[in-house]
């Protein structure tokens, strides 16, 4: 009993609590550059609007509220309030006058730790601590801490007093530059005879750091740099080639919505109103059922009412089925998002929403796949890598392509970027790239690609005309709804499948040596399964029905699928509908970090496709249906499997493609069905019983 409760614990928080009522002290600081003014990053000698020069920003009451309300007004205060459905309060206070540290009265104004202690310092000066509403240290020590992952403890017991959260935010140091920061659970330094049990930096200037301050603080109750994600992400190991935004606890500069996510709330315990579950929805009759669904247990499959996740905390989950062993388990979640307009919650809105140029985010379901990441007690608790979230915007995926020319971006900021454009032909749901990551590919001509290596989607060619709208920090097309995309399948753009992983950083060599030892569990094979969601009601209310299937192994539209792996797993079916068109070619977008090879005389960082039918799987053509292999693509049938041609169905294969086929596999020609080879060669089989 006892190393049981001494288990870590996500819902404890890691350094700080997630849940009760915390309060942070908040000073603010500046430099007076009086030996070398030339160093001073104020654009202005007098500072900004937003924070003048010797003074406290005007935003200063505007970070937190100083007691618990039912109406927060302070956006740190309101954000967790609104996250948490009341149960974490994080309120503040700041000391009512900047802190104005002199070039001349230190060494090095670079290093944030030694500026914090002469902030302290000067602070600690001036005598008995007291803030713009008249508290003392004993009101900012209502916790006691313990280890890491471990129940914190309220009220505190501390002797002597600690300060549970210490922040501070710097207008002008070089080292930290505004929406930049730092956080770290420890003290940083006396303040008045006492220390605190965590503490963050960050900088800001014109505009209130809600975005910086919110994820660093979050930090402390969550993880390190391995949980960033969201649009949170700033470098380190991740499971995806390319960084990812969205919208998370942690998301940041890169984030699309401000709202937290379903992951988020689940690793914290934060329960919607009414609710006794982390996870679920509510039946027809209103009645909360359980919606952390797993794909191979068929009675999981149903119609499943999903209301606002902003106030009720709906959200679906469903484990995606045929992974291995060897390999990182993943998770398809849904959230419905009815948007600041149907909800009123300022956070679930895009983060520029309020430029003309910027789409307002559209109510709907919004949808992203977990890999591994699951772990929320034990050892493993705060383990594994960042970015383990994976937006899947209902526009797609695509072989984005970039062009050799900039603009000026004109849409928040006035910076030039290459102009990229996708075309319907380059569709490409599993191994292509989306709006809402950054596309890395081989920048320096060497031959491999690093992490640094990144474009950002910002002003895109569509029919001919320039669109600046910044999509990769949100844009309307990425939510399904009823007008427009309203299913997810195996056959769609996003796809149901399993996704390419490969942990990777801005090391790329020092990775594939990694993978080359089997140390990693990386998704390396595309796993197609019959998850499909569909919806079929939204409903004035803002909840949206929808049915969920897991046996739906049709494809009724043409699609062109690429990745170095993909497989219909053993004894499963899958039908291309009459006059449908599957297509197998190969990437243009990487796959892996390194080896590239020539590709129609680009250098591509990917293989041909293999699609492979598991042992016993069929693959129906029916009538009209093609089956098209392209660019030295290759199928491959296992025991058993068979490729069934019904009427008029072709099976074409192009130039250096091959067709194998192991003991027991047969392919099938029904009347005026054709298999059209490009040579014998391409053509490997066990024997002549396998064509009938």
């Amino acid at each position: 009993l006892h190393a049981q409760q001494d288990e870590q614990e996500s819902k404890n928080g890691k350094s700080l609590p997630v849940s009760g009522t915390i309060r942070v002290l908040l000073v603010y600081a500046e430099i007076d550059y009086d030996v070398n003014q030339s160093i001073n990053p104020d654009v202005s000698p007098n500072g900004s609007e937003g924070w003048p020069k010797g003074q406290l920003p005007v935003w200063k009451d505007d970070m937190f509220d100083p007691y618990p309300s039912n109406t927060p007004t302070g956006s740190l205060t309101k954000y967790f309030y609104e996250m948490s459905f009341g149960g974490y309060l994080v309120i503040g206070d700041y000391v009512d006058e900047v802190i104005t540290i002199k070039q001349s009265e230190t060494k090095d104004i670079k290093p944030w730790g030694s500026m914090n202690r002469i902030v302290l310092q000067k602070l600690s000066a001036k005598g008995e601590l007291k803030t713009r509403m008249g508290f003392g240290i004993d009101d900012f020590d209502l916790w006691t801490m313990h280890k890491q992952g471990h129940p914190k403890e309220t009220p505190s017991i501390d002797d002597p007093r600690k300060i549970d959260h210490l922040m501070v935010i710097y207008r002008n140091i070089i080292s930290v530059p505004p929406g930049n920061g730092r956080a770290s659970p420890g003290s940083a330094g006396l303040l008045c005879g006492y220390h605190s049990d965590s503490y963050s930096v960050f900088g800001a200037n014109n505009n209130k750091p809600f975005n910086i301050s919110k994820h660093e603080y979050a930090h402390l109750m969550i993880g390190d740099n391995n949980f960033h994600v969201g649009g949170g992400q700033s470098g380190g190991v991740n499971y995806f080639i390319s960084t990812q935004g969205g919208w998370s606890i942690l998301g940041a500069a890169n984030s699309s919505l401000l709202t937290c996510n379903a992951w988020d709330r689940d690793r914290f315990n934060w329960v919607g109103p009414g609710k006794m579950m982390n996870i679920s929805c509510v039946n027809a009759a209103g009645t909360e059922i359980s919606t952390d669904l797993d794909a191979e247990k068929k009675y999981h499959q149903g119609r499943y009412i999903i209301r606002d996740f902003v106030t009720s905390g709906d959200a679906i989950k469903i484990k995606i089925p045929f992974l291995g062993e060897k390999e990182f388990p993943q998770w398809l979640w849904i959230e419905n998002h009815q948007t600041v307009k149907n909800n009123g919650s300022d956070f679930d809105q895009f983060q520029y929403q309020d430029a003309e140029c910027v789409e307002d985010a559209v109510p709907g379901l919004y949808c992203y796949m977990q890999v591994d990441k699951n772990t929320k007690k034990g050892r493993r608790t705060y383990s594994g890598y960042g970015d383990y979230l994976r937006p899947m915007p209902a526009d797609g995926m695509f072989d984005i392509n970039i062009i050799d020319e900039k603009l000026a971006n004109d849409c928040v900021n006035q910076v030039e970027y290459e102009i990229f454009e996708r075309k319907t032909n380059m569709a490409n749901p599993f191994s292509g790239n989306h709006l809402l990551e950054f596309p890395v590919m081989d920048l320096d001509d060497d031959d491999k690609i690093t992490a640094r290596e990144q474009k950002a989607m910002v002003i895109e060619r569509v029919n001919g005309k320039i669109k600046k709208r910044l999509p990769y920090l949100g844009h309307a097309d990425m939510a399904f709804h009823l007008n427009g995309k309203k299913r997810i399948g195996i056959e769609t753009n996003p796809s149901t499948a399993s996704m390419n992983t490969l942990v990777s950083s801005s090391s790329a060599l020092t990775l594939r040596y990694n993978e080359q030892r089997g140390t990693l569990l990386n998704n390396r094979k595309i796993m197609l399964n019959g998850i499909s969601v569909s919806i079929v009601e939204e409903r004035p209310d803002g909840s949206i029905v929808v049915d969920i299937d897991f046996e739906d192994y049709n494809i009724s539209q043409d699609v062109r699928w690429c990745a170095d792996s993909i497989a219909l797993p053993a004894d499963k079916k899958l039908e291309v509908l009459p006059g449908k068109t599957l297509l197998i070619d190969r990437s243009y977008t990487a796959t892996r970090l390194w080896g590239p090879k020539d590709y129609n005389g680009k250098k591509a960082f990917s293989s041909p496709t293999t699609f492979i039918l598991e042992k016993g799987a069929t693959l129906v053509l029916n009538e009209d249906a093609k089956l098209i292999l392209a660019n030295g693509s290759k199928l491959e049938m296992r025991e058993g499997s068979k490729l069934i041609l019904n009427k008029n169905a072709r099976l074409l294969s192009n130039s250096e493609c091959k067709l194998t086929l192991k003991q027991g596999a047969k392919i099938v020609l029904q009347k005026k069905a054709k298999a059209i080879i490009n040579s014998q060669d391409d053509l490997v089989l066990p024997d002549e019983s396998a064509i009938d």
